[in-house]
């Protein structure tokens, strides 16, 4: 079982925050409590991602994230992170799927779909 964590990019100044996601009904916003304070912030929510359970060189692994990794035939593929089902894809941009099983992959993390797009347009 992993450490259930979100983050998304607040509305004040597009910074990323760490924490819980809620849903404030009476506002109407997307908010995250930080895990570590008392401190919560309005996030925009179309930024918000889930942590998968998974680091690559010791840093979480998100939804959203831009991953570069090698395939078993030896490609270097350029993929971003996301949910399917129960599990972890990781989607290319000509749209293909791979359920990443996390044998021998090395996933290292380039970006993230919010600040570095451009990333998947190769």
């Amino acid at each position: 079982m992993w450490e259930i964590l979100f983050r998304g990019k607040r509305k004040d100044n597009g910074e990323w925050f760490y924490g819980y996601y809620r849903i404030s009904v009476l506002y109407k916003e997307s908010i995250i409590d930080s895990a570590h304070s008392s401190m919560s912030e309005k996030v925009i929510p179309e930024t918000v991602g889930q942590y998968t359970g998974l680091e690559a060189n010791g840093v979480k692994i998100f939804e959203g994230d831009i991953v570069r990794w090698i395939s078993s035939d030896m490609d270097t593929m350029i993929d971003k992170v996301q949910w399917l089902g129960s599990g972890l894809c990781l989607r290319n941009s000509k749209n293909t799927v791979a359920e990443y099983l996390g044998y021998d992959e090395k996933l290292e993390i380039i970006g993230n779909i919010h600040d570095n797009p451009e990333l998947l347009e190769t």
